[in-house]
């Protein structure tokens, strides 16, 4: 015989507890594996919408700031290709 007790609280101070038995309790008990598939699906799928948004503005991010890449690239370029100061002049002359 299949047995399935269940608990719950209702408010701070009331607990209802559920005894079934039989046909009852299966499908009790397949009720709850199927709100807990339920909602395992929905929070995959959130997590996963999640995702693909975070990766996408993560794209497009990368995108902006490619234009402020490049220009930092080339510009170190011109400063390494800059006239060194001569040995001899002193900082506070500059």
């Amino acid at each position: 015989m299949i047995l399935y007790k269940t608990e719950y609280q209702s408010g701070r101070r009331v607990r209802i507890g559920r005894n079934y038995a039989g046909l009852r309790a299966l499908v009790g008990i397949l009720l709850d594996l199927a709100v807990a598939l339920v909602f395992g699906i929905v929070g995959l799928a959130i997590r996963l919408v999640r995702w693909v948004l975070v990766t996408a503005c993560r794209f497009v991010v990368g995108l902006l700031a490619l234009p402020f890449r490049v220009a930092r690239a080339v510009s170190d370029g011109f400063r390494r290709r800059a006239v060194a100061k001569p040995a001899w002049v002193l900082a506070d002359e500059l």
